[in-house]
């Protein structure tokens, strides 16, 4: 059985992996950073652009994490219920040889 939620969490963590990229490469040309004691040059403001990339990549991948342990969650509920039936099937009364 596939999770759909696993997948729908999966790709919200690639959405903002690459939303945040392209939003904070944006962000630094429109905050630039302000230098010079007479006089002031602005250029690319970069700590806010890494800081912004860092922090998207971080998020995304925590969405990405949460996805996988809900695919092995899910996987694991399918082997235990694999296994039940199958116990299931065994005959309780019929003892073992030893």
């Amino acid at each position: 059985m596939i999770n759909e939620k696993a997948k729908i969490i999966n790709a919200l963590g690639w959405i903002i992996i690459i939303a945040g990229c392209i939003g904070s490469l944006i962000l630094g040309s429109e905050f630039p950073s302000k230098s010079g004691v007479y006089y002031i040059t602005e250029s690319y403001n970069w700590v806010l652009a890494i800081a912004g990339i860092m922090s998207s990549i971080i998020s995304g991948v925590i969405f990405i994490g949460f996805a996988e342990i809900i695919e092995l969650l899910q996987e694991n509920a399918e082997n235990i219920n694999k296994f039940s039936d199958q116990s299931s099937k065994v005959d309780r009364d019929e003892l073992p040889e030893l």
